[in-house]
């Protein structure tokens, strides 16, 4: 048998081949992130991986992409959330109930004390500023300030 050779034909690249590429190589990464497995090695150490050890024991651990930190709808002027914002505004709620409030003074995740009233409002204050911070517009016309 014969081989035919076909007549050779330059490739030009084009800007669509390359969006083509890039697309096909962050899916391909997108989806490679997805599995990852953990185990511990003789001396207890815990190791994390792309791919599952060899002689070792593991946990297969699926990896999805949490919720953006910012969820809006772009131009509608509604606040745009994040997760910084729904805290102070959590926190704002929680001082303004009047409820008592614990503090942990000494870092051993228990409550030592309660809020006085004082602290309370420095509390309030910081919340206050916080939301203003955090929770602003999603067009640049309107700040939180309402003076842009």
């Amino acid at each position: 048998m014969s081989r035919q050779t076909l007549p050779c034909v330059p490739v030009t690249p084009s800007p669509r081949r390359g969006l083509l590429l890039a697309a096909l190589l962050m899916a391909s990464v997108t989806a490679v992130a997805g599995e990852v497995y953990q185990w511990k090695d003789a001396n207890g150490v815990t190791h994390y991986s792309d791919s599952p050890p060899a002689g070792h024991e593991y946990k297969n651990r699926s990896i999805h992409a949490s919720d953006p930190a910012v969820s809006r709808q772009e131009g509608d002027g509604q606040p745009v959330v994040t997760a910084q914002c729904a805290s102070a505004r959590a926190n704002l709620a929680q001082l303004e109930t009047g409820t008592p409030v614990g503090i942990d003074e000494d870092g051993d995740g228990k409550a030592d004390g309660t809020l006085n009233e004082a602290q309370r409002a420095a509390q309030k204050q910081l919340a206050e500023a916080a939301i203003q911070v955090h929770c602003q517009a999603s067009t640049p016309n309107q700040g939180a300030s309402g003076d842009a």
